[in-house]
């Protein structure tokens, strides 16, 4: 169960963390979009 928890977790951050450099790279429209998605999926 911990070593579940600990994927989605990490899972977040990756999802997060990309979503933040594409946010930078392209509009950040896009990228709150990527957000709210991420946050809809389990944030």
């Amino acid at each position: 169960m911990a070593l579940l928890v600990l994927q989605l977790q990490l899972r977040w951050l990756v999802w997060s963390d990309f979503c933040i450099t594409r946010m930078m790279q392209l509009s950040r429209r896009r990228g709150r979009r990527c957000l709210t998605r991420a946050r809809q999926r389990g944030g």
